[in-house]
Parts: C-alpha cells; structure tokens; sequence
C-alpha cells in the first residue's frame, strides 16, 4: 500500500490527480483546504509533502460520521487534527500530532466525525473555538 501511496504523491506532484479546494475560517483565521473526498486522497493526506502554506491544509471527508483514525507515517512536519460531525461541529481537536519518517514510531489519533481537517501546527491552533465552512 506504501508504494501505491507514493506514485499517487507523484502523480499529484504533477499535476495529474487534482483536488477540489474548500474556504474555511477557523477562528478568524481563512484556510484554503484540499478536499480528499475517494478513497486514496483520503490514505494519502498529507504524508511526503515537505511543508504546506500557513493558511492550507486538508478537509478529509470519510462520507458519514464514524470513528475516524489517523496516523502520521510519512509525515515531513506537525499538524493539528479537527474533528468534525455531519453539521461542521467540532467534536475534538489534537494538536501537535508530531512529523513521523519509521512506522514504527507512528502516532494514531482516534475521534468520531465525518470530516477532519488537517492543518499545520501553529502555536495560536491551541484554544481552536470556532469553524466556519465557506
């Protein structure tokens, strides 16, 4: 599965598998998100990128609610994890979910919901309070 991730990162990178973008304000802050809403942008999420802007990130949408795990393998910087349901409401967030190179030393974050927004960790991301679906 690795190796069929890695040349879905290398097609991404270019340019032949688009992602549809999604406007989000989180706490008055706008973030421009990919949508990773088939199966493999969902697997792949942000694992081989080497950084992504400040105001970017992924909205994953598993298509209902359900328990939801992600895990950091692959992953070149820190991210913050939102959790949401069906109606955009926050139902947990984790933040500073650390970079990760060994599947062996992989962290998996386990919420409930139908969305998860990944976004670079920022300090400011702590006391997260408010999302707002453009």
């Amino acid at each position: 599965m690795n190796y069929l991730l890695f040349i879905f990162y290398l097609l991404y990178r270019a340019g032949l598998i688009r992602y549809r973008h999604k406007s989000v304000i989180i706490d008055n802050r706008e973030y421009n998100l990919e949508i990773a809403d088939t199966t493999l942008k969902r697997a792949l999420g942000l694992m081989y990128r080497k950084d992504i802007e400040d105001n970017s990130g992924l909205l994953i949408d598993f298509k209902h609610e359900a328990d939801i795990e992600i895990w950091n393998y692959n992953m070149r910087f820190a991210i913050d994890l939102i959790y949401l349901n069906s109606n955009f409401e926050i139902t947990k967030i984790y933040i500073n979910m650390p970079s990760c190179k060994s599947i062996f030393k992989t962290l998996k974050v386990r919420g409930y919901g139908r969305y998860v927004i990944e976004i670079k960790h920022k300090k400011e991301n702590v006391n997260i309070k408010n999302i707002k679906i453009l």
